[in-house]
């Protein structure tokens, strides 16, 4: 079957363009084999954030003393708490060395015990006042 010179020309068009793609690949290529090759330099940001870090970690895992009340009735068993996933059993009546994570879970638990005994303290007044006033 004989071939017409447009066919030919198109074929060698074709086969040229080929050409140039697989040449372009190939550089490309080499291109990223170069980029993965060199050592990534960490950017001022980077080691900045990085020591960032660091010192909240040292900060919040610092070793720290606490005691906690204990009597024989509602305050006679140990506390839990657990922090991302790690739990720490705590001793009432004894001074013991914790993260101070740990020690800032409990001051916050106090804190909201407080709060919420002053509410109820609040509530219970307001309540004793309408009472009275509706002659109850």
């Amino acid at each position: 079957m004989a071939r017409s010179k447009e066919d030919t020309a198109t074929n060698a068009d074709s086969v040229s363009a080929i050409s140039l793609l697989m040449e372009e690949i190939r550089q490309l290529k080499a291109e990223l084999e170069a980029v993965k090759a060199k050592p990534k330099q960490a950017s001022v940001e980077d080691a900045e954030a990085a020591r960032k870090r660091e010192e909240l970690h040292k900060y919040w895992n610092e070793p720290v003393e606490v005691r906690l009340f204990k009597d024989s009735g509602k305050y006679k068993d140990d506390v839990t708490v657990c922090v991302n996933g790690k739990v720490w059993q705590i001793k009432r009546g004894m001074t013991v060395t914790v993260p101070r994570k740990v020690k800032e879970v409990l001051d916050e638990s106090y804190a909201q015990d407080q709060g919420t005994a002053m509410m109820m303290e609040q509530q219970e007044q307001e309540f004793l006042r309408e009472t009275e006033r509706r002659g109850v």
